[in-house]
């Protein structure tokens, strides 16, 4: 395909894993907001958390196919795991 031709050498599967990395930990997430959802009691904390997480998977997506320095996309990947990690505590509390 003339497409892949003019894309640089290891993007195609960069952004192969790229993709499957974004549907890994996000489930954990989905999970997470159906709960929430279900319980039917989403604070103000809850909607800031999602949007740090989601944000952070952007940010890590984006990082990852342009310049995919890990001490950076470390960062963001750690950014999003202490949000959804911090959705589930407060998730917990309100029990």
């Amino acid at each position: 395909l003339k497409l892949y031709q003019d894309l640089p050498p290891g993007y195609v599967e960069v952004s192969r894993q790229t993709l499957k990395n974004q549907f890994e930990l996000p489930i954990i997430f989905y999970f997470l907001v159906v709960l929430l959802y279900v319980k039917g009691t989403i604070s103000q904390v809850d909607l800031i958390l999602a949007w740090i997480f989601a944000v952070s998977r952007y940010i890590h997506a984006y990082i990852r196919l342009s310049s995919n320095y890990v001490p950076n996309r470390a960062k963001m990947f750690i950014v999003g795991v202490i949000a959804l990690l911090a959705g589930w505590v407060n998730l917990i509390i309100g029990l």
